[in-house]
Protein backbone atom coordinates (compact mmCIF):
# COMPACT_ATOMS: atom_id res chain seq x y z
CA UNK A 1 0.00 0.00 0.00
CA UNK A 2 3.03 2.42 0.97
CA UNK A 3 4.62 1.92 -2.75
CA UNK A 4 0.98 3.09 -4.15
CA UNK A 5 1.07 6.41 -2.27
CA UNK A 6 4.55 6.58 -3.04
CA UNK A 7 4.05 6.14 -6.75
CA UNK A 8 0.98 9.17 -6.60
CA UNK A 9 3.40 11.40 -4.99
CA UNK A 10 5.84 10.72 -7.46
CA UNK A 11 3.52 11.30 -9.82
CA UNK A 12 2.75 14.52 -9.03
CA UNK A 13 6.07 15.90 -8.72
CA UNK A 14 6.89 14.89 -12.45
CA UNK A 15 3.82 16.36 -13.43
CA UNK A 16 4.56 19.93 -11.44
CA UNK A 17 8.29 19.76 -12.78
CA UNK A 18 6.68 19.28 -16.23
CA UNK A 19 4.44 22.37 -16.01
CA UNK A 20 7.47 24.63 -14.58
CA UNK A 21 9.59 23.53 -17.68
CA UNK A 22 6.39 24.49 -20.30
CA UNK A 23 6.19 27.47 -18.77
CA UNK A 24 9.76 28.54 -18.96
CA UNK A 25 10.30 27.05 -22.00
CA UNK A 26 7.15 29.72 -23.10
CA UNK A 27 9.06 32.57 -21.39
CA UNK A 28 6.38 32.96 -18.70
CA UNK A 29 6.93 33.93 -15.26
CA UNK A 30 5.78 31.83 -12.39
CA UNK A 31 4.09 34.74 -10.73
CA UNK A 32 1.66 35.66 -13.39
CA UNK A 33 0.34 31.88 -14.06
CA UNK A 34 0.14 31.16 -9.97
CA UNK A 35 -3.59 32.44 -8.60
CA UNK A 36 -3.85 34.34 -5.80
CA UNK A 37 -7.38 34.41 -4.19
CA UNK A 38 -8.54 37.93 -3.49
CA UNK A 39 -8.90 38.68 0.05
CA UNK A 40 -12.35 39.35 1.10
CA UNK A 41 -13.46 43.07 2.34
CA UNK A 42 -17.07 43.95 3.13
CA UNK A 43 -17.97 46.84 0.83
CA UNK A 44 -21.43 48.48 0.80
CA UNK A 45 -23.84 46.64 -2.16
CA UNK A 46 -24.31 49.39 -4.62
CA UNK A 47 -27.91 51.08 -4.84
CA UNK A 48 -29.69 49.14 -7.34
CA UNK A 49 -31.10 50.95 -10.59
CA UNK A 50 -34.91 51.37 -10.56
CA UNK A 51 -36.08 49.02 -13.79
CA UNK A 52 -39.64 48.88 -15.47
CA UNK A 53 -41.55 46.91 -13.92
CA UNK A 54 -44.82 44.79 -15.63
CA UNK A 55 -47.06 47.71 -16.53
CA UNK A 56 -48.27 50.04 -18.90
CA UNK A 57 -47.84 54.08 -19.99
CA UNK A 58 -50.39 55.33 -22.89
CA UNK A 59 -49.89 58.53 -24.24
CA UNK A 60 -51.19 60.09 -27.53
CA UNK A 61 -53.57 63.17 -28.77
CA UNK A 62 -57.36 64.08 -29.31
CA UNK A 63 -57.85 65.82 -32.70
CA UNK A 64 -61.13 67.09 -33.74
CA UNK A 65 -62.95 65.94 -36.72
CA UNK A 66 -60.14 64.59 -38.36
CA UNK A 67 -56.61 63.04 -37.36
CA UNK A 68 -54.59 66.38 -38.48
CA UNK A 69 -57.17 68.68 -37.03
CA UNK A 70 -56.91 70.60 -33.72
CA UNK A 71 -56.78 69.25 -30.29
CA UNK A 72 -59.79 68.80 -27.79
CA UNK A 73 -58.89 69.60 -24.39
CA UNK A 74 -60.72 68.14 -21.37
CA UNK A 75 -61.30 64.54 -22.41
CA UNK A 76 -61.12 61.94 -20.30
CA UNK A 77 -59.27 58.83 -21.19
CA UNK A 78 -60.30 55.44 -19.54
CA UNK A 79 -58.63 52.12 -18.90
CA UNK A 80 -59.78 48.61 -18.12
CA UNK A 81 -58.75 45.43 -17.32
CA UNK A 82 -60.40 42.08 -18.40
CA UNK A 83 -61.18 41.49 -15.19
CA UNK A 84 -61.55 45.17 -13.34
CA UNK A 85 -63.86 48.25 -14.49
CA UNK A 86 -63.22 50.75 -16.08
CA UNK A 87 -61.07 54.11 -14.61
CA UNK A 88 -59.86 57.68 -16.12
CA UNK A 89 -56.52 57.71 -16.20
CA UNK A 90 -55.56 60.64 -17.72
CA UNK A 91 -57.58 63.92 -19.27
CA UNK A 92 -56.22 65.59 -22.40
CA UNK A 93 -54.30 69.32 -22.23
CA UNK A 94 -55.98 72.59 -24.12
CA UNK A 95 -53.52 70.93 -27.18
CA UNK A 96 -55.27 67.59 -27.21
CA UNK A 97 -52.22 66.06 -25.76
CA UNK A 98 -52.40 62.70 -22.62
CA UNK A 99 -49.77 61.00 -20.83
CA UNK A 100 -51.13 58.33 -18.01
CA UNK A 101 -48.70 57.63 -14.89
CA UNK A 102 -47.53 54.24 -14.86
CA UNK A 103 -50.00 51.76 -14.34
CA UNK A 104 -49.08 48.47 -12.80
CA UNK A 105 -50.13 45.27 -14.47
CA UNK A 106 -49.94 42.37 -12.25
CA UNK A 107 -49.42 39.67 -14.81
CA UNK A 108 -50.80 39.16 -18.69
CA UNK A 109 -54.66 41.09 -19.02
CA UNK A 110 -56.45 42.05 -22.00
CA UNK A 111 -56.33 45.96 -21.75
CA UNK A 112 -58.90 48.58 -23.07
CA UNK A 113 -58.77 52.05 -23.64
CA UNK A 114 -61.23 54.53 -24.72
CA UNK A 115 -62.09 58.23 -24.57
CA UNK A 116 -65.10 60.46 -22.87
CA UNK A 117 -66.35 63.85 -23.40
CA UNK A 118 -70.06 65.12 -23.50
CA UNK A 119 -71.58 65.75 -26.92
CA UNK A 120 -68.75 63.77 -28.68
CA UNK A 121 -68.18 60.07 -30.39
CA UNK A 122 -64.54 58.95 -31.31
CA UNK A 123 -62.65 57.16 -33.78
CA UNK A 124 -61.73 54.42 -33.04
CA UNK A 125 -64.43 53.86 -29.90
CA UNK A 126 -61.55 51.92 -28.28
CA UNK A 127 -58.44 50.51 -28.11
CA UNK A 128 -57.88 46.68 -27.38
CA UNK A 129 -55.01 44.79 -27.02
CA UNK A 130 -53.54 41.74 -24.87
CA UNK A 131 -50.45 42.82 -22.78
CA UNK A 132 -48.26 40.45 -21.67
CA UNK A 133 -45.62 40.69 -18.72
CA UNK A 134 -42.90 43.06 -19.10
CA UNK A 135 -43.26 47.16 -19.41
CA UNK A 136 -44.87 48.69 -22.12
CA UNK A 137 -45.91 52.45 -23.67
CA UNK A 138 -48.30 52.96 -26.19
CA UNK A 139 -49.35 56.04 -28.11
CA UNK A 140 -53.42 56.17 -28.38
CA UNK A 141 -54.69 58.79 -31.23
CA UNK A 142 -58.60 59.34 -31.18
CA UNK A 143 -60.39 61.57 -33.90
CA UNK A 144 -63.35 63.23 -31.59
CA UNK A 145 -66.32 63.91 -33.86
CA UNK A 146 -69.34 66.29 -32.69
CA UNK A 147 -72.47 64.46 -31.71
CA UNK A 148 -75.26 67.01 -31.78
CA UNK A 149 -77.80 65.78 -28.84
CA UNK A 150 -80.96 64.59 -29.88
CA UNK A 151 -83.53 66.69 -27.52
CA UNK A 152 -83.61 70.28 -27.09
CA UNK A 153 -83.71 71.24 -23.80
CA UNK A 154 -86.43 74.12 -23.19
CA UNK A 155 -86.30 76.84 -20.45
CA UNK A 156 -89.88 76.49 -20.33
CA UNK A 157 -92.31 73.72 -21.33
CA UNK A 158 -95.89 74.41 -22.04
CA UNK A 159 -98.48 72.65 -20.41
CA UNK A 160 -100.20 70.00 -23.10
CA UNK A 161 -103.85 71.80 -22.74
CA UNK A 162 -102.28 75.35 -22.90
CA UNK A 163 -103.86 75.87 -26.12
CA UNK A 164 -107.17 74.36 -25.58
CA UNK A 165 -110.21 76.62 -25.03
CA UNK A 166 -110.84 77.07 -21.55
CA UNK A 167 -113.23 74.33 -20.30
CA UNK A 168 -116.92 76.50 -18.28
CA UNK A 169 -116.98 75.28 -14.63
CA UNK A 170 -120.37 74.53 -13.79
CA UNK A 171 -122.68 76.91 -12.56
CA UNK A 172 -121.65 79.21 -15.36
CA UNK A 173 -123.49 80.79 -17.83
CA UNK A 174 -121.66 79.74 -21.08
CA UNK A 175 -121.92 83.13 -23.69
CA UNK A 176 -123.98 82.75 -26.43
CA UNK A 177 -123.12 84.44 -29.72
CA UNK A 178 -125.45 86.81 -30.51
CA UNK A 179 -126.64 86.84 -34.45
CA UNK A 180 -125.12 89.62 -36.06
CA UNK A 181 -127.89 91.24 -38.54
CA UNK A 182 -127.65 91.06 -42.88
Amino acid sequence: MNHRRYRVAILKVVSLVFVLWVVAAVGVSPSSYIRAEPAITATASPTPTASPSSGLVIQGHVRLGSPSGPGLGNVTIYRSFAAYPGTPVATTDATGYYRSGFQYIPGDETVTVWAEKDGFTFDPSNYSWRHYFGYESRTLDFVALFTPTAFVHLPYVARQDAFLPPTPTPGTPTPTPTPTPR
